[in-house]
């Protein structure tokens, strides 16, 4: 079958999420993310013919990776687990790619922005290497608080909330493999400034767009 245009149109974006620059990857992501949606709003749109493929992204373990992976399955129509020295990520093909290139990014992302924060402030360097871990877990936390409530805030009309939602023929699949699951909870620490640098850094990484029109949602 002739793929239609705005299939085309999808795969050149998932392609430009290739990119070197961070900030063109993630807009073409999130361009990428639109469209699927708009053009999956209906049974007859759904993509029917594709089968339930799983795509591997080889990464150490990491709470933050996984949650985030967690995350980004959520809004992506997909269901991850982990593997042995990997993510895996199970889906329709167009779900499963545009996933595995937004939780690549991400994990670029979290680790770039944390450097940031260390060149900040230097007096992290210099405290106890038990406190630095602290402080790292601490900051990695808030980054995917407002990862999370990033995504939220592009949920600008509740209709999309059920497209969002994972397929059947995926939820059928991912049930078949039977894994345990486990439970991130992370409740903000308010009055913690790691913990809040990396929360604004998380909400900044998808730029407070709208999920329907671009738009600015980004609180004031």
């Amino acid at each position: 079958m002739e793929k239609s245009d705005i299939e085309k149109k999808i795969e050149k974006l998932l392609a430009l999420a290739e990119s070197s620059n961070p900030y063109e990857a993630r807009d073409a992501l999130l361009k990428a993310q639109e469209l699927m949606l708009k053009h999956n709003t209906s049974p007859e749109n759904q993509e029917t013919e594709n089968k339930v493929i799983t795509i591997s992204i080889k990464t150490r373990y990491s709470k933050h990776n996984v949650i985030m992976a967690e995350i980004v399955a959520a809004n992506f129509r997909t269901k991850v687990y982990m593997g042995k020295g990997c993510i895996n990520i199970m889906g329709f093909s167009s779900d499963a790619m545009a996933s595995q290139h937004c939780i690549e990014y991400l994990i670029k992302e979290i680790d770039r922005c944390f450097n940031h924060y260390i060149e900040v402030h230097l007096e992290f360097l210099r405290i106890p290497l038990s406190s630095r871990t602290k402080t790292r877990l601490q900051w990695k936390d808030g980054f995917v608080y407002g990862l999370r409530e990033a995504f939220e805030n592009r949920k600008a009309d509740p209709k999309y909330a059920l497209m969002l939602t994972a397929p059947t023929e995926v939820l059928n699949e991912y049930n078949k493999l039977k894994l345990y699951t486990r439970n991130y909870k992370q409740e903000p620490l308010i009055n913690n400034e790691a913990f809040i640098s990396g929360y604004e850094d998380g909400k900044r990484s998808l730029n407070g767009r709208s999920l329907i029109d671009g738009s600015d949602t980004t609180p004031i």
